[in-house]
């Protein structure tokens, strides 16, 4: 989930300069977002998986759950993509606003 949050921050903020802040924004919003989406998804996963181990569910139900686990899961991080964005340039112009102060 780290690899996939940190992916989509990276794709983010290719034409984003903030300066002496990318570190700390990146883990302030990484740190931020992994444990939503781990909340979002891994329970459910794990979940099917174990009811699939004890045959509640078949292999065809299993796979349909982890599809629409995947789905969520993608739909949830495209919109995070965009904030992230939006979290970026609201950051840029917040120092962009302090520096004319000085």
């Amino acid at each position: 989930m780290y690899v996939l949050v940190t992916i989509i921050y990276w794709l983010s903020s290719k034409n984003i300069n903030l300066g002496n802040g990318a570190d700390t924004a990146k883990n302030l919003i990484t740190f931020a977002f992994v444990p939503v989406n781990s909340i979002l998804v891994l329970p459910f996963l794990a979940n099917s998986y174990r009811c699939f181990k004890d045959g509640i569910i078949q292999v065809q139900n299993f796979k349909k759950r982890v599809i629409l686990l995947t789905c969520i899961l993608f739909i949830a991080l495209i919109i995070e993509y965009f904030y992230f964005g939006n979290i970026q340039e609201g950051i840029l112009n917040s120092l962009q606003a302090l520096q004319t102060k000085k």
